[in-house]
């Protein structure tokens, strides 16, 4: 992973993280974080690769979802401490946090 966690990194990993078990896919992942499909599937893919998701092939596309030893990995337990740390602040400050309070959507 990039030393630099970005904020959509944030929003997409703590939409797996809201419901470890369920499979869901790229465009489902964008509309409830309102980051593009393209920035979800990148990283996505990253995910993978770091072991913090797995991958189910489904006709036309693939499922995703937190793997289940997502929280043994050092760079996925910074990312979801950022994430935190986010919201915190965002509560504090009367920031909306559906988007982390990142004030981020669609592009």
């Amino acid at each position: 992973m990039p030393s630099r966690i970005t904020p959509h990194e944030v929003l997409v990993l703590d939409t797996l993280t809201q419901d470890p078990q369920a499979w869901m896919t790229v465009h489902q992942i964008g509309v409830k974080t309102g980051v593009g499909e393209r920035t979800v599937n990148k990283h996505l893919s990253d995910f993978l690769r770091e072991g913090f998701v797995e991958r189910l092939e489904s006709f036309p596309g693939y499922l995703y979802r937190l793997a289940p030893n997502a929280e043994d990995n050092e760079d996925y337990c910074g990312i979801r401490l950022v994430g935190e740390a986010i919201r915190s602040a965002s509560e504090r400050q009367g920031v909306d946090t559906r988007t982390g309070g990142l004030g981020l959507g669609s592009r």
